[in-house]
C-alpha cells in the first residue's frame, strides 16, 4: 500500500492535462506512452481516449482497433490516420516530437518533455457521408479501412444490406 498523496501526486494536471481541459469540444485523445492501454489518468481528469479505460470493450470496437488502428495507410506514422479521424481523435500526446502531415503541435510540456498535437482531419462524433456501400464481411471492411484512398467523412461501410430507403441522400 502506498499513501494516497503518492496517488495524489501522480495524478495532478500536468501542462498537457491542463491545456486539453481548456478545449469544450466534444474530443477523444491517443496518448502514445508506454502505459497507452494502463494509464487512467486522462479519465482521471475527464478527458476521453481511443483506447478506452477497460480491458472489457465492446467486441465490435476491439476487433476494428486491432485490425485497423495499428496500421499504416500512408507510411509516414505507424498508425491509421483516416481511423483515428473517423474514432473523434482529436489530439495525439507524443513522448518525442512527430513530423507529420495533418497535424500541428499546439502544446508541449517542458516538465514532463510531453508534445500534444491537434489532429488537423479529426472528424466529429457524428456526420453524414455521401455513400453508402455493404461489404460481404468483416475482413472487407477492415481491408478498406485500411486502404489510403479511404475517406471516412465520405463513405460508410455495412456488413449487411441497409433497409430500404438508407443511403439515399435527402437535402432535409
Amino acid at each position: 500500500p502506498r499513501p494516497k498523496t503518492d496517488l495524489d501526486a501522480a495524478l495532478r494536471p500536468d501542462a498537457s492535462i491542463r491545456y486539453l481541459q481548456r478545449d469544450s469540444t466534444a474530443f477523444r485523445v491517443l496518448a502514445l506512452e508506454q502505459n497507452l492501454f494502463r494509464d487512467n489518468t486522462l479519465m482521471h481528469h475527464s478527458i476521453q481516449s481511443v483506447t478506452g479505460y477497460s480491458p472489457a470493450k465492446l467486441k465490435i470496437y476491439q476487433e476494428m482497433y486491432d485490425s485497423t488502428l495499428m496500421r499504416s495507410v500512408d507510411g509516414e506514422f505507424p498508425l491509421n490516420v483516416n481511423v483515428l479521424a473517423m474514432l473523434n481523435t482529436k489530439y495525439v500526446i507524443s513522448p518525442s516530437p512527430l513530423q507529420l502531415r495533418n497535424f500541428r503541435q499546439a502544446n508541449f510540456d517542458p516538465q514532463k518533455k510531453m508534445f500534444v498535437y491537434l489532429h488537423t482531419r479529426s472528424l466529429n462524433r457524428a456526420w453524414f457521408v455521401d455513400t453508402v456501400v455493404t461489404e460481404p464481411s468483416k475482413t472487407a471492411i477492415y481491408a478498406r479501412m485500411n486502404s489510403a484512398d479511404w475517406r471516412p467523412n465520405e463513405l460508410a461501410m455495412l456488413g449487411e444490406p441497409a433497409p430500404p430507403g438508407v443511403g439515399r441522400q435527402d437535402s432535409s
